[in-house]
């Protein structure tokens, strides 16, 4: 049965950050606890595996029972090399770990499966920087951006990196939307004379503007156009190959975008999940968009105070699941209705 069908049944799952319980059979109305002074880390896109975190050491452990973790990302025994858990793939089959030397001021970029954690695949090694992951939405390729400018595209078969012909700084995470086939990559691209959202074409290695402004984007699932978030009133819709602009999508009276938080796409493509939040530096979200592709409008659906990220959609397309903060610290699973 679909993971998230459970959830449907249980409503709530709950993530107990306390000690272990009696060695029985364990379900998602249980709960999945997890050991003593171990912090949660992150769901897998599936929600059939988590990795979490106890004295600077990561585990990964499959829903909901947690048998049979196993440590990722291991201390080797040199103390110059530090390790962390990076990303997953959007299959969920992998994930990705980052490793930096600090002798020599390298990153080092890694990828685990989940069937063979201990089997590492060396992908690319870049010089240090802060910088934000972007998967292609065939888990193939995916491009690390740096913060300070700089974008490299890295092959998941290990065949290697390469720097993106992308000519000034690229906008903050989320930074760059892959078209549905892979094959282009929109981004917004500023400097101090001008400000435009752009797309790379990656065979041909060319580039159009496609709108003048500074946004975030994100690509329809039918590859012709793209959504543009910004702090404003208005979502512009543009269409990919330049000729101009769709429509404004108006958000809902008294809301702005959270563009610092993930967008979901529901199952079948035809809607968009967003975070809403009142226009204020609180980056919390208090409501969840759904952008209608078919009518470009999107309706509003107040959310509890308590959910802090929306993990996935449910397999019908009806609700979101969501992560919550309940008493006493607790981190439980929680659906969101989102159906009209």
């Amino acid at each position: 049965m679909n993971n998230i069908s459970i959830i449907r049944r249980s409503l709530l799952v709950v993530v107990v950050l306390v000690g272990c319980t009696a060695p029985r059979e364990k379900t998602w109305e249980d709960g999945v606890v997890l050991p003593n002074q171990c912090n949660l880390f992150s769901f897998s896109p599936r929600l059939d595996r988590v990795t979490y975190i106890c004295d600077d050491d990561f585990w990964l452990a499959p829903l909901p029972n947690l048998e049979d973790a196993t440590q990722i990302a291991p201390s080797f025994d040199d103390s110059s090399i530090q390790w962390s858990v990076y990303d997953w793939k959007p299959d969920g089959a992998a994930f990705l770990i980052k490793s930096y030397d600090r002798t020599k001021d390298i990153e080092g970029w890694w990828l685990f499966t989940v069937e063979n954690p201990n089997d590492m695949l060396h992908l690319c090694a870049l010089p240090s920087r802060e910088r934000v992951v972007e998967w292609s939405p065939a888990s193939n390729a995916f491009v690390v951006i740096a913060q300070g400018g700089g974008t490299v595209l890295v092959h998941a078969d290990g065949s290697g990196c390469e720097e993106l012909p992308f000519s000034g700084l690229i906008m903050r995470t989320p930074a760059v939307s892959w078209s549905p086939d892979g094959q282009s990559i929109a981004y917004a691209d500023f400097s101090e004379d001008t400000t435009e959202v752009r797309v790379l074409d990656l065979s041909a290695r060319q580039i159009i503007s496609v709108y003048n402004g500074a946004y975030l984007t994100e690509w329809f699932p039918n590859g012709k156009e793209i959504a543009l978030f910004g702090a404003k009133e208005v979502i512009p819709v543009v269409r990919a190959d330049g000729s101009g602009l769709v429509k404004e999508v108006e958000i809902p009276e008294g809301y702005v975008v959270n563009t610092s938080r993930g967008n979901k796409w529901s199952p079948d493509g035809s809607k968009l999940a967003l975070y809403l939040k009142i226009a204020s530096p609180d980056y919390k979200p208090i409501a969840v968009g759904i952008l209608d592709l078919s009518t470009l409008t999107i309706s509003a659906h107040e959310i509890d105070s308590n959910v802090d990220e929306i993990l996935a959609w449910t397999p019908e397309g009806d609700a979101l699941v969501g992560l919550a903060t309940g008493d006493n610290g607790r981190l439980f699973l929680k659906e969101i209705p989102v159906a009209p």
